[in-house]
């Protein structure tokens, strides 16, 4: 015969099977609830405050003029640009020479930033295009 006591483990609980984890539970479903509603809040105010807007960026590389002098043919900038009422275009200059952009001219060394606040359609110069020109559609 075995003289050892025998070992019994028992657990003992005052709670209801749906105790503290179903509080808990839905404790975190209704924190969950709240931080998605600040995120949408959030999103919905920068929607508002930027407009949906975005920002086309180029940027002209130095070296550029001379290369349109060496006859090189360069797309910096597409021919036509579809952008919305809203929108800027951002032209970077990092050449020596002067460029022109449709409505604007960039300085040498200098970024410009042209916004399209109301839909239009705007045909201009462009020395960053083989053809020379370029359109840009507001919508």
């Amino acid at each position: 015969m075995n003289n050892q006591p025998e070992q019994t483990s028992s657990v003992e609980s005052s709670e209801s099977t749906n105790g503290p984890r179903a509080g808990r539970s839905g404790r975190n479903v209704g924190l969950a609830l709240v931080g998605l509603a600040i995120m949408v809040a959030v999103g919905g105010a920068w929607f508002a405050l930027t407009g949906g807007a975005a920002d086309h960026r180029y940027v002209i590389p130095k070296g550029t003029a001379a290369r349109l002098d060496n006859g090189e043919l360069i797309e910096i900038i597409p021919r036509e640009l579809s952008l919305k009422a809203g929108d800027t275009l951002t032209v970077v200059n990092h050449d020596v020479a002067d460029h022109f952009v449709s409505v604007t001219q960039v300085p040498a060394g200098q970024t410009v930033t042209y916004e399209f606040p109301s839909p239009g359609v705007f045909d201009g110069a462009c020395t960053v295009h083989p053809r020379g020109s370029v359109r840009i559609d507001v919508t």
